[in-house]
Parts: C-alpha cells; structure tokens; sequence
C-alpha cells in the first residue's frame, strides 16, 4: 500500500479468490510498467466545507445489486435512499 491509499488488487496467488458479482467498478487507466489504476472513488466537499459526499464512478452492469451490496457494507436499512442517491451516467454519491 503506498501512502496515497493505492494498493494492488488481490491476486489468486496470494490465496484470494475474488466472488462474482452482476457489476463492476473499473480502476481508472493503466499506469506505467502495467500497474493497474487506482479505483474511481473520490471526495467532494462543498457548501463552505460542511456537507462531505463520497463519489463512486465506473460503475457497470446491475445497479441495483451495487446498491444492495453498498448498503449492506454501509450498514443502512433497505429502502432508504437519503444518503444514497445515482447521478446521470451511473454515478453513484454517498452523503
């Protein structure tokens, strides 16, 4: 892990065996040497610095079982979309 936060994805060989699931979220382009991007999950802050929003984006396939597994991750209870809300083009913004 570098002190950027950028970590490898898990590999087979150091034992993980990755599930499969209906979606995707895709590492930004490649860097040098082949090394993978870093995943698409950013910050925003706005409002005079006090309302803080997370922002996932390169999200395919379903949706909604993202959003499922979100906010079983999250710990919110099903149905509640306040703090979950799918901007145009899939992206996803977690207050």
């Amino acid at each position: 892990v570098l002190k950027n936060g950028w970590s490898s994805p898990p590999s087979e060989a150091d034992g993980f065996v990755m599930p499969e699931y209906p979606f995707k979220v895709m590492r930004t382009g490649n860097k040098p040497n082949g090394v993978p991007g870093f995943l698409p999950v950013y910050s925003k802050v706005s409002k005079h610095n006090t309302k803080f929003t997370t922002v996932v984006r390169r999200i395919s396939g379903d949706h909604n079982v993202f959003l499922s597994e979100l906010r079983a991750v999250l710990e919110l209870p099903e149905g509640t979309n306040d703090a979950i809300r799918v901007r145009t083009g899939g992206t996803v913004e977690i207050n």
